[in-house]
């Protein structure tokens, strides 16, 4: 996948968050949560069933996250009908 620049983004990245405006910020937000998507393993596939396609390397400074079920949704951007 090839990746394209985003010259907004990266002038965002030398700012700190009190130098952003409201907007610079949010935009920052959601598009640092791109650079790095999760990796979503199976663990009731990895171990019950032994599917190796659920077992990843981790490396150094790696974290693993387990959430907590919600019965909540997040929603990121703007919402077309918010009722």
């Amino acid at each position: 996948m090839e990746e394209v620049e985003d010259p907004e983004y990266e002038r965002l990245k030398t700012l700190t968050v009190p130098e952003m405006s409201d907007m610079e910020y949010a935009y920052f937000k959601i598009r640092s949560r791109e650079e790095a998507p999760p990796v979503v393993v199976n663990f009731a596939k990895l171990f019950e069933q032994g599917d190796a396609t659920q077992d990843i390397l981790l490396q150094d400074k790696d974290e693993i996250e387990i959430p907590t079920i919600s019965p909540t949704v997040k929603v990121a951007g703007q919402v077309k009908i918010p009722d």
